[in-house]
């Protein structure tokens, strides 16, 4: 069970550990990375050698071995030590995190006003918001992240943003597609 293998480990560990685990084989070394980042949002670990997480990622292994294709030990420990150093946004601090709760604190755009559905307008301050991070230039943004984001399906986070670009609040610069891996690339149209 997750609690014999990881009791001695503090909670918020044990929680970083559980929520990195593989779903799926074939997962397992974007999962230790997944870990790395998780572990460095915990302060008591953020600044802590890879080599002193070991226990934390032995214990990852044990509860990750019935899913993963790769049994050793060694080669899960390899990854970890080569995903810390690399790790740039702990868990919780990416950028676009950043900006979605700027988002959310920031009062919603004028030109937002006039659609009835609440996340619909806090997508119009999404936009202003990563407009302001990217200046003067165009920002990427999915529908993908965007529903997630909102909490609501992909396909009507496309909607909302065919919306906003037939409105003229959103300028599509470049569309996105599934063979580039790309985001469509927006610019904000109103007063940033």
């Amino acid at each position: 069970s997750v609690l014999s293998v990881a009791q001695e480990l503090p909670k918020n560990v044990q929680t970083a550990i559980v929520e990195s685990l593989p779903q799926r084989p074939g997962r397992r070394n974007q999962q230790v990375f997944v870990l790395a980042r998780s572990l460095k949002a915990i302060p008591a670990l953020a600044d802590a050698d890879a080599k002193q997480l070991k226990p934390c990622v032995q214990a990852w292994h044990k509860l990750a071995l019935p899913i993963i294709a790769t049994k050793p030990f060694e080669e899960t420990w390899i990854d970890f030590l080569r995903a810390w150093p690399k790790v740039r946004f702990p868990k919780g601090t990416e950028p676009m995190t950043q900006i979605f709760s700027a988002a959310c604190a920031a009062d919603v755009p004028a030109v937002a006003e006039h659609y009835e559905q609440e996340q619909l307008r806090l997508l119009v301050a999404l936009c202003q918001e990563l407009q302001k991070a990217t200046g003067d230039g165009p920002f990427y943004l999915s529908c993908r992240t965007a529903g997630r984001l909102l909490g609501v399906d992909h396909t009507t986070a496309w909607r909302w943003l065919f919306l906003l670009v037939q409105d003229g609040v959103l300028q599509e610069v470049t569309k996105g597609s599934q063979q580039t891996k790309k985001a469509s690339r927006y610019r904000y149209l109103e007063e940033v």
